[in-house]
């Protein structure tokens, strides 16, 4: 278990990126294709953006790169709802924008705190 910080750096980043890839995917298919939860679709926005910010947390290198990561993440949740605009059977909403941010700087903010008091424990 000593390893466990180095393997999750390891595969957090190209976890990351799916979970990106994932995002950008799920956001731009149109309404009829994209599968639903049963849940809100705000919470999935919050819990889609909460996991991905998290997984930037074990690659960060300190924190303007978690900065970079929560401010990039907004970003994207922006040009996601501004494009669902343009796509049939989507809606892009302020809302939206506001569940996938606040998920992403919160996502960041306790990941961050579990992953010091981890390896500040090991």
């Amino acid at each position: 278990m000593a390893n466990f910080p180095n393997r999750l750096e390891h595969v957090s980043r190209p976890a990351f990126w799916i979970c990106v890839a994932g995002i950008l995917y799920l956001s731009l298919v149109p309404g009829t294709l994209r599968p639903h939860s049963g849940v809100s679709g705000h919470f999935e926005h919050f819990i889609a953006y909460a996991g991905t910010a998290a997984l930037s947390v074990p690659q960060a290198r300190g924190r303007l790169s978690l900065l970079a990561a929560a401010i990039g993440l907004s970003w994207l949740s922006g040009a996601v709802e501004i494009a669902q605009l343009w796509i049939p059977g989507r809606t892009g909403e302020l809302l939206g924008f506001v569940w996938s941010s606040a998920g992403a700087w919160l996502g960041i903010m306790v990941a961050q705190v579990i992953w010091q008091k981890r390896n500040h424990s090991s």
